[in-house]
């Protein structure tokens, strides 16, 4: 059957809860049609929960990855409610998240667990978030910029010809693009 492995270390005493962000940003630029492509890969690796008690160095750290945790669920909630109303801004990790949860970006989710028995509750809380997370849909959009040439040109093609030649001129521009 089935089998899960777990590789189980030696825990830091020291408080290693920290939150990791990385963004690459590309740009392609086709030059002769003067349109550009812009993408982003978003990568996030998140703490989970934890209780206060556990962070005898650094309280304060503690109560920021708590928090944001809290309110990346609050948002996760509003997305999969269809609330008219999403909480991104009650947090900077949400600000910084917003547009990967529920906005234009394709996204996945992938969760870390303990296997210690004294880190269940914690390893509960994230399997219940990342379960919300499967019901929220982002709808990429792939935008692409059109130069201000080709914005008179379509002008100018507009009000040049009669409506039927003025289409098919179009249909033209938009597949030598």
């Amino acid at each position: 059957g089935d089998r899960i492995k777990a590789i189980v270390g030696k825990r830091r005493k020291s408080n290693g809860r920290s939150h990791i962000w990385v963004q690459i940003r590309t740009e392609i630029t086709h030059k002769v049609h003067q349109t550009k492509f812009v993408g982003k890969l978003t990568l996030v690796d998140l703490c989970g929960p934890g209780a206060l008690s556990a962070q005898e160095s650094d309280i304060e750290s503690g109560k920021f990855a708590n928090r944001s945790f809290q309110v990346l669920g609050e948002v996760i909630d509003a997305l999969q409610t269809n609330s008219p109303t999403v909480p991104y801004t009650d947090h900077p990790l949400t600000v910084l998240l917003s547009d990967v949860i529920g906005g234009n970006a394709f996204t996945t989710m992938i969760t870390c667990l303990s296997p210690a028995d004294e880190q269940l509750h914690d390893s509960v809380q994230t399997l219940q978030l990342a379960n919300k997370a499967t019901n929220v849909f982002n709808r990429p959009l792939v935008q692409q910029f059109i130069s201000a040439d080709e914005i008179r040109l379509r002008e100018v093609v507009m009000n040049a010809a009669n409506e039927e030649q003025a289409e098919v001129t179009m249909t033209e521009i938009s597949t030598i693009r």
